[in-house]
């Protein structure tokens, strides 16, 4: 059976791929060399839990994972799902493949299959990997940015560090561990969006040409297409290479806000108005 390596890119447009691939020459060659399109999402299209539904075959509700944030049946109590939230077993895991498995979400804590590098909802100071010892393998790892900021350019440095921190553990990995399927998880593609997307896309009701900020999609782009063709390059030719991801991202131009359509139809009553941004939660 051959091998199989899975460059999970989280929150990459198809576009991007369109628009970019000239500069991300890494890329274009394993797109060329097998096929290459525009998959759908699962419903809801966020990255918990796309990535489960991808590599389980289970589709949300089969899951029982809709997104981050779930609510306690009979009550507002909101929870984090975690990886003990997924029930079922990755392909890779139903088949005794053996495994590298590097910030797959949900990945906290880390599942104890295989090598396991837990993911960007990691609370500080816990163990992030599996087996334990994987941890002194790597000197300095992160695990996410803040990507809600207008710092943008220490907000930037910190990507790029983040995103060749990952791949250098990536590197480390592959050559210290046997592995029949490795899937390296960035999520620091998604982060670039949240950050930068307004500065990049004409369709962006808020982009600005000539903007100091234009450039930095494609910088980062193009540096993780500089790092992936260093990995690829360590492949054996015989190794199946996907580059996949788990939704897309666009110009936000409004949004739903569906307590107020609700009291708007007269099917809510709250107990006094509500103020710009505040929780509702208790008001009606």
């Amino acid at each position: 059976m051959a091998r199989v390596f899975i460059l999970a890119l989280d929150g990459m447009p198809f576009e991007v791929y369109e628009r970019m691939r000239d500069e991300l020459p890494h890329i274009a060659e394993v797109a060329d060399r097998g096929s290459r399109g525009v998959m759908r999402a699962v419903d809801p299209p966020i990255t918990v839990p796309a990535w489960a539904s991808m590599f389980t075959g289970r589709d949300p509700g089969e899951l029982g994972i809709y997104g981050f944030r779930h609510m306690r049946r009979g009550s507002y109590e909101g929870y984090v799902v975690t990886s003990r939230d997924l029930g079922e077993q990755y392909v890779w895991e139903r088949r005794g493949l053996r495994s590298v498995v590097i910030g797959l979400p949900p990945g906290y804590p880390p599942r104890e299959y295989g090598v396991w590098i837990s993911d960007f909802l990691t609370p500080r100071g816990r163990p992030w990997a599996y087996p334990p010892e994987v941890m002194s393998l790597i000197p300095r790892y992160v695990f996410d940015v803040e990507y809600r900021t207008d710092r943008k350019e220490e907000a930037f440095k910190a990507l790029v560090e983040m995103t060749e921190l990952r791949f250098a553990a990536a590197e480390r990995l592959m050559e210290a561990v046997q592995w029949d399927v490795f899937v390296l998880h960035e999520i620091g593609t998604d982060r670039a969006h949240h950050l930068f997307q307004k500065f990049w896309d004409p369709e962006h009701p808020l982009y600005e040409p000539g903007n100091p900020h234009e450039d930095k999609i494609p910088r980062y782009y193009g540096l993780v297409d500089e790092l992936a063709g260093r990995l690829l390059k360590r492949l054996p030719r015989d190794v199946e290479v996907l580059v996949v991801s788990d939704h897309g991202n666009q110009a936000q131009r409004g949004v739903l806000a569906l307590n107020q359509l609700l009291a708007e139809w007269g099917l809510l009553r709250f107990s006094r108005e509500p103020g710009r941004g505040e929780d509702v939660e208790g008001l009606w």
